[in-house]
């Protein structure tokens, strides 16, 4: 039962998972575990010399039974163990005059087991040789180039590594012949890749894959190039040399920028705030002389004014006038029509202007509080 089938019927309350205990064991002891490894015990041959016993092993078991009964005199519960440890202690007070009879019959001891050792070993059958783990690299070998390659171009470098089919960055090889089977091996599939019209994403369909291999001081590194560059003195391991596919001459090409150097200094930021005004840079006028030639020399030209800056201005919004009440005023002649006295006008007693009937918005006059005339406008 895997641990989803179990939470599936478990209860749940306030956030507490309720298991059935049984259910939890069930489930741990069917759960598969990665087993520990056993280790493989050598079979041994019953007629190999066994390993004798060093110096304090001889004088131990010379004393360990009298140890062992010192300490249950003592101790009643007193263990070999326990003696084991007592003998230990005191052989490291020992002096070394005591220790050397113990010495001499384990060296004795040795020299019997290695003879036996050695005639015991020719009866067996030889080990094969392990192969070696690391491929050593000959930093001073220089191969001839192999058929369709040119080189070596010595003190030359190619330029960028090369990637193989899975994207990734090849390796640099020990061997030469390694290096020249993986290129092969990447050209091959380029151009398998081409005709297919299946080029992955890291390569180009109008560009080679590899060009080349430089020999660096660790290796043999393919390299994409496509030109010849020469190594500096001091950067001689990282260029020992090159080969290239194909013909091709020891032709260099100039090394390409490095980044820092392309860079151009960035310009100086400029300062924020209002623009210092301008300097006139004519000097002041000179005093009028009497001489004919200073009378005719024109005015020098007057200096151009910077532009101000326009601003944008934001129409203030007119109110529209709110007329009078008419319960607030009160009905006059107008006096413009004496001959009519229907014609009637209103007087804001507020305000004191006056109104028509038919607009109390735009007064068309005003009563003069020093004389009470009424004002038109």
């Amino acid at each position: 039962m895997s641990v989803t089938e179990i939470l599936t019927g478990a209860a749940v309350v306030d956030g507490v998972v309720s298991v059935p205990t049984d259910e939890v064991d069930r489930a741990l002891q069917a759960m598969p575990t990665k087993g520990r490894k056993t280790r493989v015990k050598r079979e041994r041959d019953p007629n190999e010399p066994k390993r004798p016993m060093n110096a304090f092993f001889l004088w131990k078991g010379s004393e360990v039974e009298a140890i062992l009964a010192e300490l249950k005199s003592e101790n009643p519960d007193a263990k070999y163990t326990d003696a084991s440890k007592e003998a230990g202690a005191r052989w490291k007070d020992m002096t070394d005059d005591e220790k050397a009879p113990f010495v001499a019959d384990a060296a004795k001891l040795k020299e019997t087991y290695d003879e036996a050792k050695a005639e015991w070993a020719k009866t067996q059958p030889e080990k094969p040789k392990k192969a070696a783990s690391k491929e050593k690299y000959d930093v001073d070998e220089m191969p001839d180039a192999p058929e369709g390659w040119s080189g070596p171009f010595q003190m030359k470098y190619l330029y960028r590594k090369v990637k193989g089919v899975d994207g990734k960055p090849v390796r640099i090889q020990k061997s030469f012949q390694n290096a020249v089977d993986l290129a092969t091996e990447i050209l091959a599939a380029w151009t398998a890749a081409k005709e297919s019209d299946e080029m992955p994403e890291h390569w180009s369909g109008d560009t080679a894959p590899c060009a080349g291999i430089t020999k660096t001081g660790t290796g043999y590194d393919l390299r994409l190039g496509p030109d010849l560059m020469s190594t500096a003195e001091k950067d001689a391991k990282g260029g020992l040399a090159s080969w290239m596919v194909g013909e091709h001459s020891d032709t260099v090409s100039t090394p390409p920028v490095q980044e820092e150097q392309a860079k151009t200094p960035d310009a100086p930021k400029k300062k924020r705030g209002r623009k210092p005004k301008a300097k006139s840079a004519t000097p002041p006028a000179a005093e009028p002389t009497t001489s004919p030639a200073a009378e005719t020399t024109p005015p020098p030209a007057a200096e151009e004014k910077p532009k101000k800056k326009a601003y944008k201005v934001k129409a203030k919004k007119v109110e529209e006038p709110k007329g009078v009440n008419v319960d607030d005023c009160e009905v006059i002649g107008d006096p413009r029509f004496e001959d009519n006295e229907d014609a009637e006008l209103l007087l804001h007693e507020e305000s004191e202007k006056v109104y028509s009937k038919d607009d109390l918005v735009n007064p068309v006059g005003y009563v003069n509080n020093d004389t009470e005339d009424l004002i038109f406008y």
